[in-house]
């Protein structure tokens, strides 16, 4: 049968609809649709005349009725984007367009802009270093003779050579099939599969970036992170953890215990902790301090009183610190995991 939609969306909160999609790269403007432009949409990308992937957006939070609901006539809600937008999947030949289409709250439709899958320097046309295998950079740097990184990266978009990426497909895709078989056919090399989401490490020519991109299996591409190193201070910025820390969410961990369980104990003594990091258990006494456990309670929950550059995620917590390894001595208790 035919599910249908009956919802009362007062005028005044479509008026106040800002019409906005913040997507990774920047802020899409909408200019929000009717129902008869929607249901047209609807049934141009249900025949496979577009896309079988689209982005639809709704005025207010989608609930689990009308999830089930819009499922039941062909589109299901897939990856959440931001301002109560989905990725959606249709369907082929079961949407019916004119009974969604008047669902009072959804307010957009598209096919997804290959320019919206791309990481923001994609979009700029930058390239970093750290994304060209060091062999084909090692053969750049000896055949220009650049040192300098910008001009490398010029110089290996010039070349279109192999570079590293990320390439997220949408999860209705088989990874291990159509997305390895999709990168290849654009001369990618496959280096890795995460298995927690649907994503491939590849590396590709740098002008069949934007190509893949165009590709309605395709989410999602980046660069590769960069090189890890042995210092994290720049993580502070990376997870926002100024801003959390700061008014009006003032949020520093306090009242929480963190347990440090590592090569070692952690350095309690160290100005940092403040007094605030202990040992867990009496046989942790037959475990030598190490550099290791301390660093990571640092990065947890570090004060910056030693390097104010170097404060913690949550400068306020409680560490517990224990050992993952005995190293002999301990008259009660020996071995990995044995306490």
């Amino acid at each position: 049968g035919v599910f249908c939609l009956v919802f009362a969306i007062p005028p005044t909160a479509l008026q106040a609809d800002p019409g906005q999609i913040r997507w990774k790269n920047g802020v899409q403007q909408l200019s929000l649709k009717d129902s008869a432009t929607i249901a047209a949409e609807l049934d141009v990308s249900s025949r496979g005349l577009t896309s079988n992937h689209v982005v639809v957006r709704f005025l207010q939070p989608v609930s689990n009725e009308l999830r089930a609901t819009l499922e039941a006539n062909g589109l299901k809600l897939l990856d959440y984007l931001s301002d109560n937008a989905y990725v959606a999947s249709l369907r082929a030949g079961q949407v019916r367009a004119q009974v969604i289409a008047q669902e009072p709250s959804l307010t957009w439709i598209s096919p997804i802009e290959p320019e919206r899958k791309l990481h923001a320097d994609f979009l700029a046309g930058r390239l970093r270093e750290w994304s060209i295998p060091i062999k084909e950079a090692q053969t750049l740097r000896e055949e220009t003779h650049f040192t300098d990184p910008s001009d490398l990266e010029e110089a290996a978009k010039a070349r279109n050579v192999n570079v590293g990426v990320y390439v997220s497909f949408h999860p209705d895709i088989n990874v291990a099939l159509d997305g390895v078989a999709l990168c290849q056919q654009y001369g990618a090399k496959v280096r890795s599969r995460l298995q927690s989401i649907p994503t491939l490490v590849i590396e590709l020519p740098y002008n069949n970036i934007q190509l893949l991109a165009a590709e309605d299996a395709v989410l999602w591409i980046e660069p590769p992170l960069p090189g890890m190193s042995s210092l994290n201070a720049e993580n502070r910025t990376l997870t926002g953890a100024n801003i959390v820390q700061a008014a009006p969410y003032s949020l520093n961990g306090a009242g929480v215990q963190v347990m440090v369980y590592d090569a070692g104990r952690v350095l309690t003594t160290h100005v940092d902790f403040q007094g605030r990091a202990i040992i867990g258990s009496s046989e942790l006494a037959c475990t030598a301090v190490h550099y290791h456990p301390t660093h990571v309670a640092g990065t947890i929950g570090g004060a910056g009183v030693a390097n104010a550059n170097n404060k913690g995620m949550a400068p306020a917590v409680d560490i517990i610190s224990y050992g993952l390894n005995q190293n002999g001595n301990c008259t009660l208790v020996q071995g990995f995991l044995y306490t």
